[in-house]
């Protein structure tokens, strides 16, 4: 359970082609939920986004632009730099670098 006593947080990764990603190792060793990679075609994208039950997913290439357009919202940075990093509704403190912080390491 997360810290809320909600449902258990469910995230991962998007993108294409993920075989070589380290980040479900990473926040196996980090964090406490479970991170799983999620390789979905360019064609299948909408549908996975406006579907999936993920409590919230990292973007990566080559999706970071693309999936914008089906974000309901855009933090001013998204908006500046063009790109979308961070998908679902993650509280910011789920983030890699606060779970450093929590391990002691400073990110």
């Amino acid at each position: 359970m997360n810290e809320k006593n909600q449902a258990p947080l469910r995230c991962g990764l998007l993108g294409e082609h993920l075989s070589h990603s380290f980040s479900p190792l990473i926040h196996s060793l980090l964090a406490d939920y479970p991170y799983e990679l999620y390789e979905v075609s360019r064609d299948c994208l909408g549908e996975w986004v406006r579907n999936n039950d993920l409590s919230g997913y990292n973007v990566t290439i080559p999706y970071k632009t693309e999936i914008m357009q089906y974000c309901d919202a855009l933090s001013p940075q998204a908006e500046k730099i063009g790109a979308v990093m961070l998908g679902g509704g993650l509280p910011k403190h789920y983030t890699l670098a606060s779970n450093l912080l929590k391990g002691g390491i400073d990110a």
